[in-house]
């Protein structure tokens, strides 16, 4: 864990969380809208960055920030927040009345 980027692992200990009061749908919709929110870049570029280091080979990514404390708690809040671009679509979910039953029973 000490090689990953500092924000992602704030994220993920917020989803750790917070998932076992969501739903799936709601889970699915919050998961969509933070992987949005990476790959648009609307906060930093740790996705990219963490990329180009596996590409590049040389395993030194740059994260922004750098260390774990330096990650406000305002930053990992813009992961879950609206996105605020007019091309952007929120996840619609569309399933048939049993789609919900089945997955969750193959969890």
């Amino acid at each position: 864990m000490r090689s990953s980027s500092p924000t992602s692992l704030k994220i993920t200990l917020r989803l750790m969380r917070e998932g076992p009061n969501q739903n799936l749908e709601d889970t699915l919709r919050r998961d969509y809208l933070i992987f949005c929110h990476i790959l648009m870049r609307t906060v930093n570029n740790d996705f990219f960055e963490g990329s180009r280091a596996l590409l590049d080979k040389d395993k030194n990514p740059k994260w922004e920030p750098s260390r774990l404390e330096l990650v406000s708690k305002e930053r990992v809040n813009q992961h879950f927040a609206k996105i605020e671009d007019i091309n952007w679509e929120k996840l619609e979910l569309h399933y048939g009345r049993n789609t919900t039953n089945q997955a969750m029973a193959r969890l």
